[in-house]
C-alpha cells in the first residue's frame, strides 16, 4: 500500500464511502496511535476537525465512555488527513498493510436475546418464544414479558415464605435482562444462569446464585443485603452496581465495582472493593485498579480489545458467536489487540479486525473457527 493509497482511505473515511473493513482498519489504529504523538492543537482547530470527523463516524449505540477514548484519535486522523502525512501512518503500522491469509466458508451472526425461564414448578419457557405482555402467575409472584429481551417481576409476597426458586438460562449466542422482584435490574450475558427466589418478602436476605457472567444494579435496601453466589465467592452489596465474570472456563472469577460498595469473600477471607477495583478469585483474593469500560463492554453491545489476553478474547467469541475455536500448532498464545468492535456484528467482521494486527489469521468452517499463525 503506498501513501497515494493511504491518502485515498483516509479521504474515503470522512466521505464516509469505507467498506466495514476499511472502517476498521483505520479506527483500530487511531485508538493505537501513541498520545505523544498526537499533535497540539487550538481549541478552535480542535473544535473544527473533531465535528468533521464526528459527522461521518458510524454510530449504532450510546457509548459515552467510547466517545470519551476516541476523541485524540480522531483529531489526529483530521490533522493526518489535511496535512498529507498518510505515508507516517503506513511506516508507523507495516503491519496493517499485510495481506490477510484466511478462509471464510461462511459467516457467522451474533448473538442475539435468547434465554429460558424455569419455574419453582419445574416448568420450563422460552422467553423468546413468549408473546410480549405475557403474564405467568406463580407462588409470590406474577412474571411478565414486557419487550424482546425483558423480563419484569411484580412481587405479590405477603411476607408468609412463598418464595419459589426461579431461573433464567442464556444459551451460548444469547442474553436476557430481567428486573428482579426488589427492582434490581441484571444483565445476563451469554452462556449463563442466574436462580433467585419469586419473591423477596418473608426473606431476611436477597439471595441469588450466579453461573457465567451478569451485570447487577442493586435496589438500595439497608434491611437485606443482596448476595452473589458463585462457585468460588460470595459477593455482599446493600446497592450497587457492579459486573461478575464467573465462567467456569475462565482461570478466575472476576468481581468489577462501578459504583457502591462490595464486600467480597472466599472462605474465611474476604476484601471491601471500592469503585473502579476489581476482585479476581483463583486460590485467593487479588484486587487491582482497572477499566470498568472493559468489564461491562458486553453489557453496552461492545467488544473492546487490549485490556485483555488473547485466548480471553477467543472464550468471549465462542460464548457469544456460539462457535467452537480450534488452535492451530502455528497459533499465537498472544497477540497485541487494540480498538473496540460492536457485539451486533457478524464473527467475520470481528475476525477481520483482529487480522489487522498481522499477528494471526482465521479459518471459518461452519462454526468451527481455526486459528493460526
Amino acid at each position: 500500500m503506498d501513501e497515494e493509497e493511504l491518502q485515498s482511505l483516509l479521504k474515503k473515511y470522512v466521505d464516509d464511502r469505507c467498506t466495514d473493513e476499511e472502517k476498521a482498519l483505520l479506527e483500530t489504529w487511531f485508538l493505537r496511535y501513541e498520545p505523544h504523538e498526537v499533535p497540539e492543537l487550538t481549541e478552535n482547530e480542535r473544535e473544527q476537525d473533531l465535528s468533521a470527523v464526528w459527522n461521518h463516524l458510524e454510530t449504532e449505540s450510546d457509548r459515552p465512555a467510547g466517545r470519551s477514548r476516541l476523541v485524540p484519535y480522531l483529531s489526529a486522523a483530521a490533522i493526518l488527513l489535511l496535512s498529507g502525512l498518510a505515508l507516517f501512518f503506513y511506516r508507523h503500522n507495516p503491519q496493517v498493510a499485510v495481506k490477510a491469509e484466511s478462509s471464510y466458508a461462511n459467516d457467522v451472526p451474533s448473538g442475539k436475546n435468547k434465554a429460558y425461564l424455569t419455574l419453582g414448578n419445574g416448568k420450563k419457557v422460552s422467553l423468546n418464544d413468549a408473546v410480549n405482555g405475557n403474564v405467568i402467575q406463580q407462588e409470590g409472584a406474577e412474571v411478565i414479558k414486557t419487550g424482546d429481551g425483558l423480563l419484569v417481576y411484580k412481587d405479590k409476597g405477603k411476607g408468609d415464605n412463598t418464595a419459589v426458586p426461579n431461573t433464567v438460562e442464556t444459551p451460548q449466542g444469547g442474553q436476557w435482562q430481567l428486573n428482579l422482584p426488589d427492582g434490581t435490574r441484571v444483565w445476563l450475558n451469554s452462556a449463563s444462569r442466574l436462580t433467585y427466589p419469586s419473591t423477596f418478602s418473608g426473606l431476611k436476605t436477597r439471595r441469588v446464585t450466579l453461573s457465567g457472567e451478569a451485570y447487577f444494579e442493586v435496589t438500595p435496601d439497608k434491611s437485606k443485603p443482596f448476595i452473589v453466589i458463585t462457585e468460588k465467592q460470595v459477593a455482599e452489596v446493600l446497592g450497587t452496581h457492579f459486573n461478575i465474570n464467573s465462567y467456569s472456563d475462565e482461570p478466575a472469577t472476576k468481581t468489577t465495582l462501578l459504583e457502591g460498595a462490595i464486600k467480597v469473600s472466599m472462605n474465611k477471607s474476604f476484601e471491601i472493593l471500592k469503585p473502579g477495583q476489581e476482585a479476581a478469585v483463583s486460590d485467593k483474593i487479588s484486587v487491582a485498579h482497572v477499566d470498568t469500560d472493559n468489564a461491562v463492554a458486553w453489557k453496552n453491545g461492545d467488544f473492546i480489545f487490549g485490556q485483555q489476553d488473547f485466548r480471553t478474547t477467543m472464550r468471549q467469541l465462542s460464548r457469544w458467536y456460539n462457535i467452537d475455536v480450534v488452535y492451530d500448532d502455528s497459533a499465537p498464545d498472544e497477540v497485541k489487540l487494540h480498538g473496540w468492535i460492536s457485539r451486533s456484528k457478524s464473527v467475520v467482521s470481528v475476525l477481520k479486525v483482529m487480522e489487522l494486527t498481522g499477528e494471526v489469521h482465521f479459518k471459518v468452517r461452519g462454526r468451527r473457527v481455526v486459528v493460526t499463525k
